[in-house]
C-alpha cells in the first residue's frame, strides 16, 4: 500500500544505509500501529517520561531533536524492547540504537503538517493489513 511504503521510503533515505536502523523500520512502524493509543498514546507517553520538547519536534516542520537508546528504553520499557529486538533478531541495544534512530523519523512523516493526523493509526493499519493480504478497504480520501 502506498502509505506505508511512502513511510518506509522516506524513513529509509533520512537514515541512510545502516541495515539495522533499516529491518527496524517495519518493528517501529507496528510497534505505534499497536502502541495502546496509537500515534497519539505513544506520543503521550514520550511526554509523561519528559521528553514532549524531543516529541513535539517530530510532529512539528522544523528539524528532529533526537533521543538516545537509553531514553528508548525508559519509555517503552525493557520487556517491550527485548520482545522487539527477538522479533528483528538483533540484541536489545541495538533495537534500542535503531528506535532511538527510525522513531523521529516515522513520527515526522506521520505528521506531515506539524500536527498529530487524526486517524494516523488507524490509516498504519490499513495499510499494514494490505500488505499482509487482508482485504481491508483503502480509507476515502
Amino acid at each position: 500500500m502506498a502509505i506505508l511504503d511512502d513511510l518506509k521510503t522516506a524513513v529509509d533515505s533520512a537514515l541512510g544505509a545502516d541495515s539495522t536502523h533499516r529491518g527496524m523500520i517495519d518493528h517501529a512502524i507496528d510497534m505505534v500501529k499497536n502502541h495502546p493509543g496509537g500515534l497519539q498514546g505513544l506520543c503521550n507517553d514520550f511526554k509523561a517520561k519528559g521528553l514532549g520538547d524531543a516529541v513535539n519536534s517530530w510532529i512539528a516542520q522544523g528539524k528532529n531533536m533526537t533521543i538516545t537508546p537509553q531514553q528508548i528504553q525508559s519509555v517503552m520499557g525493557n520487556e517491550k524492547v527485548k520482545a522487539m529486538a527477538a522479533k528483528a533478531g538483533v540484541t536489545p541495544e541495538q533495537a534500542s540504537s535503531a528506535l532511538s534512530a527510525v522513531l523521529p523519523h516515522i513520527v515526522d512523516k506521520l505528521c506531515p503538517n506539524g500536527q498529530l493526523p487524526a486517524g494516523a493509526s488507524d490509516l498504519l493499519a490499513q495499510a499494514t493489513s494490505a500488505l499482509k493480504g487482508s482485504q481491508t478497504p483503502r480509507p476515502s480520501a
